[in-house]
């Protein structure tokens, strides 16, 4: 859907994700191998980029109050910054990409909890170069849906 609404190819995601078994969405899970052994080939345009994540950050990153605060940029938070402008540059250009689709925090890839400041830099980066923002919370979200 993302990519007619758009009329671009590119779909990024967060490595560690998990977004589902159907043959479109094992493109997207990169949580482990066994989900998409034996499946490929995969549907392309898909690529994926770094989670931000604390754990064995610089010392120095590791303060709440520097890593987490509202507009910090701590050396666990930027990280993910910097894999992003590489993969805009190397993999995928920002005007073919589609979606990006992230987990709010990454459940099978190690129930990692992102930086306070994560989700809102990357909704203003996504709004900046008009890509879709999906959130999918398939496994913090509230209730049974299926």
């Amino acid at each position: 859907m993302a990519r007619r609404a758009t009329k671009r190819r590119v779909i990024l995601t967060f490595r560690g994700g998990y977004h589902g078994r159907t043959a479109q969405t094992m493109a997207l899970t990169t949580a482990k191998n066994v989900y998409r052994g034996h499946f490929e080939p995969l549907p392309g345009s898909v690529y994926s980029t770094a989670f931000p994540s604390c754990f064995r950050a610089p010392v120095e990153a590791r303060d709440p109050a520097i890593a987490g605060a509202p507009g910090a940029c701590a050396g666990c938070s930027c990280r993910w910054e910097e894999e992003w402008d590489l993969t805009l540059h190397t993999l995928a250009s920002a005007e073919d990409v589609a979606a990006v689709i992230v987990e709010p925090i990454l459940g099978e890839g190690g129930y990692v909890v992102p930086p306070a400041g994560f989700l809102p830099r990357l909704r203003e980066l996504t709004r900046e170069l008009g890509i879709l923002l999906i959130a999918d919370e398939v496994q913090t979200g509230y209730g049974r849906t299926g």
